[in-house]
């Protein structure tokens, strides 16, 4: 992870036998950046990070900070209540960001979440924007994820040892 954040000799690391690393920064902004950059991946898993002073909370590597776009949201609902309310249903809501069309890009929503490790990804869902009106179909884009389980949605396994998949009855024909 060093190389990955730019600090090669600026932080050690120290595996654990419970499979967690211990990082030693040199430099307390070095932390800092780190903690505000990410997420970050291992070998395309994601990884939590948190400081070890939070390890009697009870929040302490259970959440990962990362930006979803949101995409089919009709532009009358691209308002800033509207989408933290669509993305406070996918986590703790930090940032939202709404881009105009311009002439070489369309608009853009995206919420940055706090994400429960714990909780699985959502990449469709229908959602009731306004009270007395048809749910509307709309897709999430998780940036940064590049495995995760297809069966269940966690990113704490793949599919192929998925205990959910393993449950399934199998397909006949």
């Amino acid at each position: 992870m060093p190389n990955a954040w730019s600090l090669i000799g600026q932080v050690e690391a120290q595996v654990n036998d419970d499979d967690t690393v211990n990082f030693y920064f040199k430099k307390e902004h070095h932390l800092m950046t780190v903690l505000e950059g990410g997420p970050y991946k291992y070998i395309g898993w994601m990884i939590v990070l948190d400081r070890w002073s939070n390890m009697r909370y009870p929040s302490f590597l259970r959440y990962i900070p990362f930006w979803i776009k949101i995409n089919k949201l009709h532009a009358m609902y691209q308002k800033i209540g509207i989408v933290n309310s669509i993305g406070s249903k996918l986590g703790h809501v930090d940032e939202v960001l709404i881009t105009e069309q311009i002439k070489t890009h369309l608009p853009e929503v995206w919420v940055k979440v706090d994400f429960d490790v714990d909780s699985t990804i959502t990449l469709a869902r229908s959602v009731e924007i306004m009270p007395n009106t048809p749910p509307v179909e709309l897709e999430f884009k998780n940036t940064g994820l590049q495995k995760l389980c297809t069966t269940c949605g966690s990113f704490k396994h793949g599919y192929e040892v998925c205990p959910k998949g393993l449950s399934l009855p199998p397909q006949i024909g």
